[in-house]
């Protein structure tokens, strides 16, 4: 394991191989915690049945003792190990969602201690879809407590940078320091590139002690893939995702959602207020693009300039933004689960594909219309002539793309109100499978 310079208390595995894996089993047979790379957000852990280990686990994360770990497991055939008998019902669901982005919640065996689940009789099972961690449980022979890598109440540590930096925090040192073992970070093979983007969205948390399986916290596995699986779940947040091209009417069915009671993310509005306050962000295009970023202020104009005529530029341009504008959304959709607002909510973006938003939205809608309407509505929208609004238009993706890729489509073709009606009735048959 390489030593890391900024700390002696931390190793950092960058290779994965038999030997870096047994270096990292030892760090967790000593009572050490590591730092992980899982199918969503980075982890830590340390052996759940080592109650030791896991009280410092508690105190790294500053978390309260009252709110439960997961245990993360390397296969499906390891549950009945931990947890007591599972209905038999539950077998699809849990061929599905394991391996794979989802907690499914059970009632624990004894072998677990109660610090792990908070003293609750239940206990959270992650096994993800990350064959490094898989292996890694393989070879200490028992179940990882895991939870996010971040201090409890704060952000998921999205992105490879505060995944490292975390352990170099004081309170990190002062937990680790006293270790027979120290802890680690154990990275993925990308980790020598601190923009390495990671996942954002955290695992969805699926009740099964009770039928029929609950949704407790929204994540990567959406609503709608439980309910595909024969498991009605009236509860929990639906998010419908808006896309289309400029022009073609958008704002008349978010308007129909918002009438319904939805909390809409306008991710156009959420990039810009991003370049504004987003000092990670911000850190890195000043990096990515010289120049552009001065004293913390975007120059969207020379970063414009950057972008416009280098197909590389703009790429390394939207997979920086693209990442902060999934995280705003997903915290979004959080805040509403967790305040009880009305269940819905909308994503509204022109990339909503590319942006990988589309990956946490329940059903995606293409709004389309016929390219003179679209240029007519842009000319007096925008103030600008037929000349530029048709530039506009034809540089944009084509309807295909949009019928293609998402659930359903609505065309812009009638009346306004013959519009609007048309965004009621899809929006009534939609709705109806999730209230």
């Amino acid at each position: 394991m390489a030593q890391n310079a900024d700390a002696e208390n931390t190793r950092e595995v960058r290779e994965f191989t038999r030997e870096t894996l047994a270096d990292a089993a030892k760090v967790l047979r000593a009572g050490g915690i590591l730092m992980v790379p899982t199918d969503t957000v980075n982890g830590l852990c340390c052996r759940a049945l080592d109650e030791r280990a896991v009280l410092r686990l508690f105190e790294l994360k500053r978390r309260p003792f009252t709110s439960p770990l997961s245990i993360c497991l390397a296969d499906t055939s390891d549950i009945a190990k931990y947890t007591l008998p599972v209905a038999a019902g539950l077998q699809p669901l849990i061929s599905a969602a394991l391996p794979g982005k989802a907690t499914l919640v059970f009632e624990k065996k004894p072998v677990i201690p109660g610090i792990v689940t908070g003293g609750g009789r239940s206990v959270g099972v992650r096994i993800p879809d990350c064959d490094i961690l898989r292996e890694l449980i393989r070879l200490i022979k028992e179940p990882l407590a895991l939870t996010s890598a971040n201090e409890h109440g704060k952000t998921e540590m999205e992105f490879l940078a505060e995944s490292r930096a975390f352990f170099q925090t004081d309170n990190a040192k002062k937990n680790t320091v006293a270790l027979p073992v120290v802890s680690g970070v154990l990275l993925g093979e990308n980790s020598e590139n601190d923009g390495a983007e990671l996942a954002v969205v955290p695992s969805t948390v699926i009740d099964c002690t009770l039928p029929p399986p609950r949704i407790l916290r929204r994540g990567a596995l959406t609503k709608k893939a439980v309910i595909d699986l024969g498991y009605p779940d009236t509860e929990g947040v639906t998010v419908i995702g808006i896309t289309g091209p400029t022009g073609a009417g958008k704002t008349t069915l978010l308007n129909e959602l918002l009438e319904r009671g939805a909390t809409v993310c306008d991710c156009d509005r959420i990039y810009a207020e991003l370049l504004r306050y987003s000092l990670p962000m911000l850190t890195e295009l000043a990096s990515a693009f010289p120049g552009a970023v001065t004293d913390g202020v975007v120059d969207r104009k020379r970063l414009s300039e950057i972008v416009f005529s280098d197909k590389k530029a703009l790429t390394l341009l939207n997979k920086i933004t693209h990442k902060y504008v999934l995280a705003e959304v997903c915290r979004t959709i959080a805040f509403v689960e967790k305040n009880g607002l009305k269940q819905l909510v909308a994503a509204d973006a022109i990339e909503l594909h590319e942006s990988r938003i589309a990956g946490v939205c329940d059903e995606t809608i293409a709004v389309l219309a016929p390219k003179r309407d679209r240029i007519r509505r842009i000319c007096a929208r925008d103030g600008i002539d037929a000349f530029r609004a048709r530039a506009r238009v034809n540089a944009q993706k084509k309807d295909a793309f949009y019928i293609e890729n998402c659930d359903y489509s609505v065309k812009n073709d009638g009346t306004a109100q013959e519009f609007k009606d048309k965004c009621a009735l899809l929006l009534d048959d939609i709705l109806k499978r999730y209230n």
